[in-house]
Formats: structure tokens, sequence, C-alpha cells
């Protein structure tokens, strides 16, 4: 049954079409992805990264790359709009055998997924 290969179209190059367009790289598709922001339209914030992103990030294989970049964080308190402490959560005990929780730059998870999805993008 001859006919042409599979087409994938990935539609959004951001944190979700590039992990899936990495996902689908591994099952040996070759997606195309596009997005409508020009190249270098991403904001420098912040991101925090729960212990089951660094999961999704290690079945990617792209934990290597992320592991040596932000912060992990450890634990977690919660303040009322005074200040006042609420609550504290410790990190590593919630997430323990899942992963780490880490805070890093969006930019820089992007550029990551990038890599790891093909590096090729068409934007416009």
């Amino acid at each position: 049954m001859g006919g042409s290969p599979l087409r994938i179209l990935v539609v959004g190059a951001g944190i979700a079409g590039l992990a899936v367009a990495r996902a689908l790289r591994m099952a040996g598709f070759r997606p195309d992805v596009t997005e409508k922001l020009p190249p270098g339209e991403l904001s420098e914030t912040g991101l925090y990264l729960p212990g089951n992103a660094a999961r999704a990030l290690r079945r990617l294989d792209l934990d290597g790359p992320v592991r040596p970049l932000g912060e992990v964080i450890h634990r977690q308190r919660f303040l009322d709009s005074t200040g006042a402490p609420l609550c504290e959560v410790d990190l590593d005990a919630l997430w323990a055998g899942v992963g780490e929780c880490r805070a890093l730059l969006r930019g820089e998870l992007h550029r990551v997924l990038l890599t790891g999805a093909g590096g090729a993008v068409r934007h416009g």
C-alpha cells in the first residue's frame, strides 16, 4: 500500500507544542511546527515546574539539559494578603519518587524544548 508518509502539523511552538513535537520525533515522525508569533517574542518570565513536569521531561529525555537550569525548590510557603503564614509544604516529600520542583526562566525551558523538537519552526 504505497502512498505518501503521514504528515503531522503542530500548531503553536510554545511549551506544549514543542513537547508534542519532541514526543512525535521520539516515535519516529517528523512533525512540522508552526507559530504565529515572530521568532524572539518570548518573555523572560519565570516559570515553576512541579515534580510531574520533571517526570514529563524525563520521558521526553530532556531532563538532562534542564537539570543545570534555574533552581530546585524544596519548600513552598503560602501567605495570606497581610503576609501572615498559612501553611508550608515540603515539596521534596510531596513529589518524592516523581521529580524535583524547579524554578527557571521560560526562555531557558523553551530553548531546551526547541532543540528537542528538532529546532525548525515556521513563524508568521
